[in-house]
C-alpha cells in the first residue's frame, strides 16, 4: 500500500513525518496567528503543516547543522495560508465551488492509486496517516478549489507565442551546444593478421613515404584513395564528422588535438598505421524543432509563476491581513 502523501504532494502537510526529534512548541489552540478579511488563521493550522515540512526536511540534511529554524518554517507557512485563504474567498466571490461528486471522485482516485481495496482499509490508512476523512474530504476540496481559481485566474491567461519561444532559444543557446565534432579524413596502411616484425616494418615504411608525400604537398584525398585500405578510401578518406569518443583511444585523442587543416604523424594501431587530416571542426547546437516543445513548458512556467505572484500581490493589495 503506497503512503497518501507520496501519490499526492499537498497531503504532506496533514501527515506526521517520522523521524529525528525536533524541538517544536507547544501546541495553543486558541492563539491567533494572522487575521484575513475577518478569518483567523490559528496557530494549530500553521503547526498542522510546518510541523511535517520540518521533520521532513531534518530527515534529508545529512547533519543536525542543516535543521531548518522553526520559527522561519512556520512563518513561511503563515505566508502561504493567508495566499490559499485569498484565494478561496476570490473562488467563493466569484461562485467557484467543488462539488461532493468530485470530492468523492479524487478520492476514489486517491484509494486506486494507494491500491486500496475497501472503505475499511482506507480509514485504516487514514488513521495510520492521522487523518480524519471529514477533515481530508475539506482539505480536497480546498485544493480543486484552488485548482481552479488559479486555472481561471492565472494559467487561462498565459499565451506563449512562438516568437518568446524562438527567442529563449537564442538567449540559451549555451545550454544546446552538442559535443565538440571534426570533420576527418583517413588513411589506413593495413598490418596483415599476425604480422611478423618484417612485414610491419615495410608497411612503416610505407606509412611514412605517404606522411612525407603529404608533407610536400600532395593532396590528402588522392593519397587516401591510392595507398587507404582504411574507410572510404574510394572517396579520399573523408569519413565525415565525429564525436569525441568514436574513434580508438589512440586516433581520438589526436584528432581532437588538430587544428583544421592540419595532418597528423603515424599513429601506430594493431590494424596498422594511421594517418589523418582535420577537414573541419564544429560546435553544433541542438536544432530549434528538437528543442521548441522543452523551451515552451520552461517559458510557460516562467510566466505562469510571474502571474500567479503578480494576482496573489494583487490580491493582497485588496485585503485586510493583520498578522500577530
Amino acid at each position: 500500500m503506497r503512503r497518501l502523501w507520496k501519490l499526492f504532494p499537498f497531503f504532506l502537510p496533514l501527515v506526521v513525518a517520522l523521524g529525528r526529534p525536533v524541538p517544536l512548541p507547544a501546541v495553543v489552540v486558541e492563539k491567533v496567528m494572522a487575521v484575513v478579511n475577518g478569518h483567523i488563521i490559528a496557530l494549530t493550522e500553521v503547526q498542522e503543516q510546518a510541523i511535517p515540512l520540518i521533520r521532513k526536511m531534518v530527515m534529508e540534511s545529512s547533519d543536525r547543522s542543516g535543521a531548518p529554524r522553526v520559527d522561519d518554517t512556520q512563518k513561511q507557512v503563515l505566508e502561504r495560508l493567508i495566499d490559499q485563504r485569498l484565494q478561496l474567498q476570490e473562488a467563493r466571490n466569484q461562485g467557484i465551488t467543488t462539488s461532493a461528486a468530485e470530492v468523492d471522485a479524487y478520492i476514489e482516485d486517491l484509494k486506486n492509486k494507494a491500491n486500496v481495496k475497501s472503505d475499511e482499509e482506507f480509514q485504516k490508512l487514514l488513521a495510520k496517516e492521522g487523518l480524519a476523512l471529514p477533515k481530508l474530504r475539506k482539505d480536497v476540496e480546498d485544493h480543486l478549489t484552488l485548482l481552479k481559481i488559479v486555472g481561471k485566474e492565472v494559467r487561462s491567461k498565459i499565451i506563449i507565442s512562438e516568437q518568446e519561444v524562438r527567442k529563449a532559444y537564442e538567449d540559451e543557446i549555451d545550454q544546446f551546444v552538442e559535443p565538440s565534432q571534426v570533420r576527418l579524413r583517413y588513411i589506413l596502411i593495413a598490418l596483415p593478421k599476425d604480422a611478423s616484425p618484417e612485414a610491419t616494418s615495410q608497411e612503416k615504411k610505407k606509412a611514412e613515404e605517404v606522411l612525407l608525400k603529404l608533407k610536400k604537398g600532395e593532396d590528402f584525398s588522392q593519397a587516401a584513395k591510392e595507398n587507404s585500405m582504411g574507410p572510404m578510401a574510394e572517396t579520399g578518406g573523408d569519413i565525415g564528422y565525429v564525436k569525441k569518443g568514436e574513434l580508438h583511444p589512440d586516433v581520438d585523442k589526436v584528432a581532437f588535438s588538430l587544428r583544421e587543416g592540419q595532418i597528423s604523424d603515424i599513429i601506430p594501431l594493431p590494424s596498422g598505421f594511421v594517418i589523418i587530416k582535420v577537414e573541419e571542426r564544429r560546435t553544433p547546437f541542438r536544432p530549434y524543432v528538437e528543442v521548441a516543445d522543452q523551451i515552451r513548458e520552461k517559458v510557460y512556467a516562467k510566466k505562469v509563476e510571474e502571474t500567479y505572484q503578480e494576482w496573489t500581490r494583487m490580491l493582497r493589495t485588496k485585503a485586510y491581513i493583520e498578522t500577530k
